[in-house]
């Protein structure tokens, strides 16, 4: 399966969904699952892309590991959103270091987020909080073993928020460095896993700020400064 999460970590997420749904406190609607290229799978080395989260949907029944599966892979293999600012930004990252389009090397990138139960209405910032704070345990663990796959890869994080995730998977903030730089991007590279963590704004507001190219100028750099060429 073109993915680095297993039917276990789902089974967490699925539990935290219909704990959700039968409380009836807050409501959540589908449970997101990363997608990674056949390359990407081989060998461990190429980008991983993480979003906050994909948008609210209405709820339905409860969902399963391959739908979901499938649904995040029909969206790569035929993106439909592909003009927006967060798919130009891996469009740009994967012309620099992968040397061609993102369409054309999907067999090297994946795409994961850090909130995976999504909420009912609208984008993460109008979620409930309770909604983060219920599912950002088993989160911790799906981005930790979705990342414990990789080697030499560069890790691009697209949220200033880390809702308490981030720091917890990979390293606490103090490690990461914050370098002042156009783009405002934080960066830790491990050298056990030869994995460089990027951390930036999400590319949408890059756009509203006017400073998109300089993030991409940024992230390119620290690629090529602290990882083996691709």
């Amino acid at each position: 399966m073109p993915t680095f999460m297993t039917h276990p970590t789902f089974a967490i997420l699925t539990d935290v969904r219909r704990q959700l749904v039968a409380e009836g406190d807050v409501a959540a609607s589908y449970i997101f699952v990363p997608w990674a290229g056949e390359q990407l799978m081989a060998t461990e080395r190429g980008i991983y892309y993480v979003g906050i989260a994909t948008n609210a949907e209405d709820a339905g029944g409860e969902p399963s590991f391959e739908a979901g599966l499938r649904s995040t892979e029909n969206f790569c293999r035929h993106p439909t959103l592909g003009n927006t600012p967060f798919w130009r930004f891996l469009d740009r990252l994967s012309r620099a270091i992968l040397n061609d389009t993102y369409s054309r090397t999907q067999q090297r990138w994946g795409w994961s987020n850090l909130l995976k139960v999504a909420g009912t209405f609208g984008p993460p910032d109008h979620w409930p909080v309770a909604l983060i704070d219920r599912q950002r345990a088993a989160c911790i663990v799906a981005l930790q073993e979705e990342i414990a796959r990789l080697r030499d890869s560069l890790i691009v994080i697209t949220s200033r928020n880390e809702y308490g995730i981030l720091y917890d998977t990979v390293a606490e903030e103090a490690r990461w460095d914050k370098k002042p730089r156009k783009s405002k991007t934080h960066v830790l590279h491990d050298p056990v896993t030869g994995n460089t963590f990027v951390r930036c704004y999400h590319p949408n507001y890059m756009v509203q700020k006017a400073f998109f190219e300089a993030a991409v100028t940024d992230v390119v750099q620290l690629a090529r400064e602290t990882l083996p060429p691709f």
